[in-house]
């Protein structure tokens, strides 16, 4: 069997049998994959640690069939621990994996979104970044990355580039005063500067911004919205983060 070094983060993991896990990895060159990894709950061979949930892993894959691996080795890189010492931030973190998985598929490799989740968990476990500022830029910027790019430039309505103080999901973008509908989200002033940032930003500085929390609580409700209509989805995951945080 051929031999493929890779890494990836895992997703998550279930046990089977007496000792083996069967584990979903987003991996940087195979995309999301699923592979088991026998005997990592075994005394003689254990790679228990290495499929752990949100572990970051240099991994070496066999390839039994087409689009089939089983885990030969694993090396943990980064374990992004703090997940595991709060529920908010753990719930953010599988709200956000189920958000990849539905967004990309299985099977699909994209380094973008991968490295968007990489760099997210990063700023939520490690710079401080609250879990409402990490979902709603996480939210929208995986919304851009996979072709749902909202409309800000101008008017998604009329096209004009005055008065743009509203944002309307059903529009795809923002609109101007005269469009404005019951459902559009006020957005003038640093909400839509908010949101114009991290649209535009380099991806090195996502995050590299500050908002009052009235600024983050209406982007965390318009990105949510935004993206689980883009996708035609709703998620347990977020209905569990919502209740938690």
């Amino acid at each position: 069997m051929e031999s493929i070094k890779t890494n990836g983060l895992i997703l998550s993991a279930r046990n089977y049998g007496e000792a083996n896990r069967m584990v979903s990895i987003f991996t940087a060159d195979l995309g999301i994959i699923s592979a088991p990894s026998f005997g990592a709950r075994g005394r003689k061979k254990s790679l228990g640690s290495s499929t752990r949930e949100f572990s970051w892993c240099e991994l070496i894959l066999s390839e039994s069939t087409k689009d089939r691996f089983r885990i030969e080795d694993s090396l943990v890189r980064e374990g992004f621990f703090p997940l595991s010492e709060d529920i908010v931030k753990l719930a953010a973190a599988v709200y956000f994996s189920d958000l990849a998985q539905n967004a990309i598929g299985v099977n699909n490799p994209d380094k973008e979104v991968l490295s968007l989740l990489l760099n997210t968990l990063y700023a939520m476990c490690y710079n401080g970044v609250s879990c409402e500022t990490a979902k709603m830029v996480y939210e929208l910027r995986l919304a851009s990355l996979v072709g749902y790019r909202p409309a800000t430039d101008a008017c998604a309505v009329c096209g004009s580039l005055e008065n743009l103080e509203y944002f309307d999901i059903d529009c795809q973008g923002v609109l101007c005063a005269n469009c404005r509908r019951p459902a559009s989200f006020k957005i003038a002033g640093a909400p839509m500067e908010a949101l114009n940032y991290i649209l535009s930003a380099d991806s090195k500085k996502i995050f590299s911004f500050c908002t009052d929390k009235k600024t983050t609580s209406i982007l965390s409700d318009l990105s949510e919205k935004y993206i689980c209509r883009q996708l035609e989805h709703s998620f347990r995951s977020l209905d569990y983060y919502n209740k938690l945080r």
